[in-house]
């Protein structure tokens, strides 16, 4: 018997310690996904809201642990969290409750668990509401797969297991014939870097645990040179897991990028690494098995340990490095140091401008040097990073930290020379928005959700900032 509640020890029965199964304590995570066949049922006359029910099963009965209740609003999305934590590890069930209106249970699913010690653990479960009759709860255990580090020749395809198993990556073509079969080691976290690939080409990919398919995806490497078009998302201040963050994570995917980047803020309120799954993986886990996403340290993505979660999850080269695409390089910076020109991060940065053979440049870090929101403008940035920017024409740079949206008219403060670099703040992406104002360098400015889209072709570029309705709320170009 677990001993651990003295109220529920009969008189007459012997208890005797727990069991060294189930000593230790973990992290027990819940993801639901809703998929309604008419999404506009749900809130109305149909799903008002899923109970999410833990319970721990007992000689004398089941024990209900926690209790929670995923309303419409969450549901609207078609996906709400649940994170319980401190448990003990072993068996628990969890039951999911379908409720309509006036409270009426619509239809019930259970399904048992295991946890182990110092483990989390993930239940994925979908609940689909048909034309007619009872919602239908099913449950799902597919780990959520993410690309990582795309290059013109190769991928790094990611994820995390609740039990230490030996895992596997089989490598397609985009007709499904198989290239490549790569081995790793038995753990809970599985990576698998994948080179020797063409540019520019679709590949399929399959996942298996113990020889067992778990997940599958596809990815396209990234474009040579010579392919002048393609499409990316900025937007940042994203993690609070908010219905805002997933209805701007389902624009996202209806706009079909070819990547995003993210400059900062990426998981609230700390950056722990509990919170990457509630807070990234589940609001944007259509988009990322088969989308890399690149990101920038924000300040809240430092301050757990220095941000060494964020380093731990992301396959990036550092706190601050560079990538290519296509026509076009990105300056990934960590504005959380000092921006001085004496210091390492801005010599590094002097010397990539330098040797940028690139047509396109692109600035991505969290601290506007230009913004009229809640901070404003980071002044230090702007005398010690704007001088480079300018000179060495960078056309675009991104940031968040405000959350809003502005964009600056172009700019030419330090160096005129008709090559204008133009700054815009997309702080939009899921956290808590703010008012924000005009400044005399204030093109638009919006307090909006919302993410930017743009789309290169050649010598021009468009932006289309468009609101978690799909509503335009700023469009321009540039020539280069």
């Amino acid at each position: 018997l677990d001993a651990a509640d003295p109220d529920e020890r009969p008189d007459d029965v012997i208890n005797v310690n727990a069991p060294p199964a189930f000593k230790g304590e973990g992290t027990f995570e819940l993801v639901v996904n809703l998929a309604a066949v008419d999404a506009g049922r749900v809130g109305t006359n149909d799903v008002r809201a899923v109970d999410v029910v833990l319970v721990e099963p007992h000689l004398f009965g089941d024990k209900e642990v926690a209790r929670a209740r995923l309303d419409a609003s969450a549901l609207a999305n078609r996906q709400g969290t649940v994170a319980v934590a401190g448990l003990k590890a072993g068996d628990y069930a969890v039951r999911l409750e379908a409720r309509g209106l006036a409270d009426a249970s619509l239809n019930s699913a259970t399904r048992k668990f295991s946890l182990a010690a110092a483990a989390s653990a993930g239940i994925q479960a979908a609940v689909t509401s048909p034309a007619s009759g009872k919602p239908a709860i099913t449950f799902t255990d597919a780990p959520a797969l993410y690309v990582q580090a795309g290059s013109t020749d190769g991928m790094v395809v990611r994820w995390a297991s609740p039990q230490a198993v030996k895992a596997s990556l089989a490598l397609l073509d985009a007709d499904g014939h198989a290239l490549q079969t790569y081995t790793g080691e038995a753990g809970t976290g599985h990576r698998f870097a994948i080179g020797g690939l063409k540019a520019g080409t679709a590949y399929k990919y399959t996942a298996l645990e113990a020889g067992v398919e778990v997940g599958h995806g596809t990815f396209r490497t990234n474009n040579p040179p010579e392919q002048q078009r393609f499409r990316f998302i900025a937007v940042g201040d994203t993690g609070q897991g908010t219905s805002q963050q997933y209805a701007v994570a389902h624009q996202m995917a209806l706009w079909k990028p070819d990547f995003a980047v993210l400059p900062g803020d990426i998981i609230y309120p700390a950056g722990s690494a509990s919170d990457y799954g509630p807070h990234y993986v589940a609001p944007y886990r259509p988009l990322i098995d088969h989308l890399c996403f690149w990101p920038a340290l924000g300040n809240h993505d430092m301050l757990t340990k220095s941000g060494q979660p964020f380093l731990d999850f992301f396959d990036v080269p550092g706190r601050y490095y560079t990538f290519r695409y296509g026509q076009a390089q990105f300056f990934m910076l960590d504005s959380n140091q000092d921006p001085a020109y004496t210091q390492p991060q801005t010599k590094w940065l002097t010397q990539q401008l330098q040797a940028s053979q690139s047509a396109w440049k692109f600035a991505v870090f969290h601290h506007p040097p230009y913004s009229s929101g809640e901070h404003g403008s980071s002044q230090a940035i702007r005398d010690a990073w704007g001088p480079l920017f300018e000179k060495y024409n960078v056309q675009l740079v991104f940031t968040g930290h405000d959350h809003d949206y502005e964009r600056t008219t172009p700019r030419e403060d330090y160096v005129k020379d008709g090559k204008p670099t133009t700054y815009v703040v997309v702080g939009g992406g899921g956290a808590t928005t703010r008012p924000v104002k005009k400044s005399d360098f204030t093109a638009v400015a919006k307090a909006s959700y919302h993410f930017l889209g743009v789309t290169v072709d050649g010598d021009r570029l468009v932006g289309d900032a468009l609101d978690d309705t799909g509503a335009s709320i700023d469009s321009f170009s540039i020539t280069r």
